[in-house]
């Protein structure tokens, strides 16, 4: 899949980065991270600890894409050799262009395409509690097709992107199983008691629904009210709600110019629900409260991996409950279901992790604890390339599933503007693939708006012939990347992908 669209991007993005990839050398001694959190770019995540490890480093110089530069270079020491980038702006495209080691938690623009002598190091943002959409894994299969290395903390994680990304396969590249950088700083926090205030950490999962988050608000009215002075909740809310809260007593919003991680390593207790921190935070050995209040609601679709009775974490629905609890404050003593938990999804989570990932990516120095799943045959393997159109009725749909071979290897590379006849048949061909145990998956693409008008001319003319040839070879590599591809055949009225049918068998 692809990641967004070009037009998220400014309307020249495109277009400056080809332009600087054919223009400038790569970089041998620079990093360039990329942390994307709800759709921005900021200090934080994987990236953030691998940046923050890498400046340690006199012959490196080091890129970090920021939103918010100036209160993101709060977080690094004042004579730190940062680069900082806007990504909105041209270093931003020469840095994507040039640097030699690319680090990201899972999103790229839509018209990256790594060069040769570039190394992708992709490492998803965390231990997925959620079930992941395949539909809205469109924003970050491309990306992972491109990586050298996708990095987890567990195979747990592996094995649910390798699914919902569309990754078995079609991955040419190395899985990277060990720790995660993010988490070396709550590994190497040993568990405290209470001493004096108590503090807690309310880190809740984005909510589409809006009236959720005001929910939450009316809680904070009440629970207040009800907290002692020797108690303090702090609140990190997802990126993606952009919520400003009000003033409270004992409950305030997480400290500026602190990284959040950094932060957590201070509190006793993690309130949380749905989010993927009960995997970072268990590091610490502390308790976990999980606030389910719309439980019900929240979990139709799409779901979890892991039921929340399955947790080895104390639950709450209603809030009285929560409250309760809070007042009492009993010391809290990690039982065996927890021990369980960290050895299954935090064993390779230690101190080092980001020392020993950088030295791995950059030095080339094996991890001691990890293991790696080597993919890189599936590169060998020759499959039948078969564009798919817009598909916008059930017979529509009936007609392509009778066209698709359902024993050779292929690939159906889709457009990114799914409707509910392309989910279904994305379902078939998983379906074909289980049962059968074919090479069949599938790959979704984003197309640059503004070559459109060319090839639609090229195709019915024949004119624009060298640009036609140029987009269709770029486009090539940026959508197949290592894969073998034997013969291409277009179903669809995508003028790309007319064009590439013509132009590449």
């Amino acid at each position: 899949m692809s990641t967004e669209n070009y037009e998220n991007y400014p309307k020249d993005a495109a277009v400056k980065y080809q332009k600087y990839c054919k223009q400038f050398p790569i970089s041998e001694k620079s990093i360039f991270a990329i942390s994307s959190i709800g759709f921005v770019d900021a200090a934080e995540c994987n990236p953030y600890y691998l940046a923050k490890n890498a400046i340690q480093r006199n012959d490196f110089t080091v890129y970090i894409s920021s939103n918010n530069i100036e209160y993101d270079k709060n977080l690094f020491v004042k004579d730190s050799k940062i680069v900082w980038v806007n990504p909105n702006n041209s270093l931003y495209l020469t840095a994507l262009a040039t640097a030699k080691y690319i680090i990201t938690n899972g999103k790229m623009p839509a018209y990256f395409c790594k060069r040769k002598g570039q190394i992708l190091l992709t490492t998803w943002q965390g231990t997925p509690l959620k079930k992941l959409d395949k539909n809205l894994n469109k924003y970050s299969q491309a990306t992972f097709l491109q990586s050298d290395y996708i990095l987890c903390s567990n195979e747990h994680t592996r094995a649910i992107l390798q699914e919902t990304c569309f990754l078995d396969k079609l991955y040419t590249g190395k899985w990277l199983v060990t720790g995660y950088p993010k988490n070396s700083i709550l590994a190497a926090m040993p568990p405290k008691k209470y001493v004096g205030k108590r503090t807690y950490a309310y880190m809740p999962t984005w909510r589409e629904d809006s009236t959720r988050i005001l929910q939450i608000e009316k809680y904070f009215d009440r629970l207040d009210s009800y907290l002692s002075s020797d108690v303090t909740i702090y609140v990190k809310f997802h990126n993606l709600s952009k919520k400003i809260m009000k003033s409270y007593k004992h409950i305030q919003p997480f400290p500026p110019n602190v990284e959040q991680y950094q932060f957590l390593t201070t509190v006793d207790c993690l309130i949380t629900d749905y989010s993927s921190v009960i995997f970072d935070f268990a590091n610490t050995g502390k308790e976990i409260i999980l606030f389910a209040f719309d439980e019900n609601s929240y979990l139709q679709a799409p779901g979890l991996n892991i039921p929340l009775d399955k947790l080895p974490f104390t639950k709450y629905n209603i809030l009285d409950d929560l409250i309760k609890h809070i007042k009492t404050g009993k010391p809290f003593v990690p039982g065996q279901y927890y021990i369980r938990f960290l050895d299954e999804f935090c064993k390779f989570d230690t101190p080092t992790a980001a020392d020993q990932v950088n030295a791995f990516l950059l030095d080339s120095k094996p991890i001691e604890n990890s293991y790696i799943i080597d993919e890189t045959a599936n590169a060998s393997v020759v499959r039948n390339a078969y564009f798919m159109p817009q598909i916008e009725s059930n017979r529509q749909l009936e007609e392509l599933k009778a066209k698709i071979p359902q024993t050779e290897p292929a690939v159906f590379v889709f457009s990114a503007n799914f409707t509910k006849y392309t989910q279904q048949m994305l379902n078939e061909l998983d379906k074909i693939n289980k049962d059968n145990e074919t090479n069949l998956s599938a790959i979704i693409v984003n197309t640059n708006v503004a070559e459109k008008f060319k090839l639609t001319l090229n195709n019915k003319y024949g004119i624009f012939q060298k640009t036609a040839q140029q987009v269709c070879l770029r486009e090539k590599e940026r959508i197949f990347q290592q894969l073998t591809i034997g013969k291409y055949t277009n179903f669809s009225t995508e003028p790309l992908f007319t064009a590439m049918e013509k132009m590449l068998n």
